[in-house]
């Protein structure tokens, strides 16, 4: 394993970050190229407009990991309005196209089912793991545990006990399970996919941290 950088995102990033997530968590479906980058720049900048705390994993040159988080305690406003225009100028683009729109009302559900799971846990939190991701070929590695580290460690040094994420059946939750997370709401959501509808688990994890740093 050639030598891992560790930094904060830069603009120069963007490219990189946009491919990295897109593989990750976009469908399968092959959009035309107008869809594409609009969409890819929507998923990144809305990562970005949710975050106050953020680091990526360099190898020879290559995104090869990336968590964003965001502490409550910290002001991220001023960040958020910063990638708002971009964000909403994107999701402009999307609305012209019938697979577009059908992408923003996807979106909608999935914003509100998270909603849904914060209201029932009933229970308030000092931040979120809001994006984390390793690319498959380096995983297995301790790259991504050298994240998670390092977030929490930030979590941490600025008062935050009780963190949460949102993951669903699309996803490696199982991970977050071996990682001392707890599953403590879960909600059905229903998409509109080109082939026809399709449902998907979402479910709320959460974390404390003070327990976490016991067994460091």
């Amino acid at each position: 394993m050639n030598q891992i950088e560790f930094r904060q995102v830069t603009r120069a990033d963007y490219a990189q970050l946009e491919t990295l997530i897109r593989k990750t968590w976009g469908s399968k479906t092959s959009y035309p190229a107008p869809i594409e980058r609009a969409l890819r720049k929507i998923n990144l900048y809305h990562y970005l407009s949710e975050q106050n705390y953020n680091c990526i994993a360099i190898r020879q040159g290559e995104v090869v990991g990336v968590i964003f988080g965001r502490s409550e305690h910290l002001p991220y406003l001023p960040g958020k309005l910063k990638y708002l225009a971009p964000l909403l100028w994107n999701k402009a683009k999307l609305f012209a196209y019938p697979n577009g729109r059908r992408i923003l009302r996807n979106n909608l559900a999935e914003s509100r089912a998270d909603r849904a799971l914060l209201r029932s846990a009933k229970k308030e939190f000092d931040g979120e793991l809001v994006l984390f991701i390793t690319d498959p070929r380096i995983q297995r590695h301790g790259i991504g545990s050298a994240l998670l580290r390092r977030f929490y460690q930030f979590m941490r040094q600025n008062g935050c006990q009780n963190i949460y994420l949102f993951t669903d059946t699309s996803c490696n939750y199982g991970f977050y399970q071996r990682k001392g997370y707890r599953r403590v709401a879960e909600q059905c959501v229903c998409y509109q996919s080109a082939n026809g509808p399709k449902k998907e688990n979402h479910f709320l994890y959460t974390k404390d941290l003070e327990n976490e740093e016991c067994r460091q």
